[in-house]
């Protein structure tokens, strides 16, 4: 059975602010990771292997919040922008993160004798649910900072993740496989299933079809009916454990993150096997958020947090990096206007992802990808080749269109 990385060594206890400089050496081209002819000043998008679009382009981010410890898990309310950050040494944090501005600290808490290592909000936002190492989980009330319901042995062993699975409804699975669901209307588990035989490393909901999807390390994907109480499929065990999970393509299509790299994309009510495979991260990838129906954004262990598009799959840009330091958790916000990405550098940085919905909403008129299965994973070697931290040269440039390859010689000319 595989085991969660380490924590960072524990800092001096302060939360602060640290803005990224251009001149920062940790963004040097790191010798072996790129060619030379990959490079270049700031403020060009430059060619990169294997794209035929608009090109990598590294964004700094728009604040930096550094920890005392370890953040092992971050979530956005969907009703606000209030972010809730749960830490190794067992503290919850919450921000309001404002578009634009310094996030502020409302909250903070020790939430667990032992490291919080999940956290996320009820349906309507009122409540943060955290769960700990030794299997507890507790309730805060969002505008009072009070602990409102405490569950000291919710699981036997400790609890990996979290999910708001309905309102009123939290799913938590933990690190012998077991999934259980909560009802806050009343006291203990309204279900509990051992699913899967190593831990449970994600999960996410299928609204439509009110069904909740977990990975584990034992390589496995399982879809379990809420409304059935009953486990609907569960594919076979990949070579490689799985560690993160995504609903894309109006529901038609599940996404899953591998150890190895690659993507395993799962047609829905076929969950055996995957129907495609997306190949090309250089390392496991251990988060994973839709941003749309089309758009994928990965976090991986090599530091580097990429945007993807999903069948036809493409790497269409790069949102910025953690210095090498593993990327834990993603989280997106309610308004999709900023990406919060949790690292082992004890810090989550804030990233501005306006120019992505500005892509989006000009894409919105356009006529519909087809999502066959066919394998379409011919950029996959350039998700291997991180780019330089970059400025965005035009708005929406890191985003890749439909557009021609004779066309990108226009593009690269506007830049000059």
């Amino acid at each position: 059975m595989a085991t969660r990385r380490p924590a960072g060594q524990p800092q001096q206890d302060k939360t602060d602010f640290k803005p990224l400089n251009h001149d920062d050496e940790s963004f040097a081209p790191a010798q072996g990771r790129l060619g030379p002819s990959f490079w270049g000043h700031p403020g060009l998008i430059l060619a990169s292997a294997g794209l035929t679009g608009p090109e990598l382009v590294m964004t700094e981010p728009t604040s930096t919040v550094s920890f005392e410890s370890q953040p092992m898990d971050c979530v956005f309310s969907s009703r606000d922008s209030l972010l809730a950050v749960g830490l190794v040494s067992g503290g919850l944090r919450v921000y309001d993160c404002k578009q634009q501005q310094q996030p502020v600290k409302v909250a903070a808490l020790k939430a667990h004798s032992g490291s919080c290592r999940a956290v996320c909000f009820d349906n309507i936002g009122t409540t943060v649910h955290t769960a700990s190492a030794h299997g507890s989980l507790l309730s805060v009330d969002v505008a009072t900072k009070r602990r409102k319901v405490q569950q000291k042995a919710a699981h036997p062993v400790g609890v990996c993740r979290l999910c708001t699975a309905a309102p009123n409804l939290i799913a938590s699975g933990d690190d012998g496989g077991n999934v259980r669901i909560w009802d806050d209307r009343q006291n203990g588990a309204c279900m509990s299933q051992n699913i899967h035989s190593e831990f449970v490393s994600d999960m996410a909901m299928h609204p439509r079809e009110q069904c909740l999807m977990s990975v584990s390390g034992d390589g496995t994907l399982a879809v379990y009916d809420l409304r059935k109480n009953k486990l609907r499929g569960q594919s076979e065990p990949d070579e490689d454990e799985m560690g993160s999970v995504a609903v894309m393509r109006q529901g038609a299509k599940v996404v899953a993150g591998s150890q190895d790299g690659v993507l395993s994309i799962f047609s829905w009510g076929y969950f055996n096997d995957c129907s495609d495979r997306f190949p090309g991260h250089p390392a496991s990838v251990d988060a994973l958020i839709s941003y749309d129906e089309d758009i994928v954004i990965t976090g991986a262990s090599d530091g580097i947090i990429r945007i993807l598009n999903i069948l036809p799959n493409k790497l269409v840009g790069i949102v910025g990096d953690h210095d090498e330091y593993p990327v834990e958790r993603l989280a997106l916000s309610s308004d999709k206007l900023t990406l919060a990405s949790a690292s082992h550098d004890d810090t989550v940085k804030l990233w501005d992802l306006a120019a992505l919905q500005d892509d989006s909403s000009n894409d919105a008129d356009a006529p519909a990808e087809d999502a066959s299965d066919a394998d379409s994973s011919e950029d996959a070697e350039a998700l291997a080749a991180p780019a330089q931290k970059m400025h965005r040269a035009e708005k929406g440039a890191h985003k890749i269109p439909s557009r021609p390859k004779s066309q990108a010689a226009d593009f690269f000319a506007d830049l000059l």
